[in-house]
């Protein structure tokens, strides 16, 4: 049970980290344009 919470901790942290990219560079391209 512990190593799927793990998993799936590691898993948000990711796809925040992945959704954070692409904001910032979806900010960047808009501030160049």
């Amino acid at each position: 049970m512990r190593h799927l919470r793990n998993i799936f901790n590691l898993g948000i942290k990711e796809l925040r980290s992945l959704l954070g990219d692409k904001a910032m560079l979806t900010l960047i391209v808009f501030s160049f344009t």
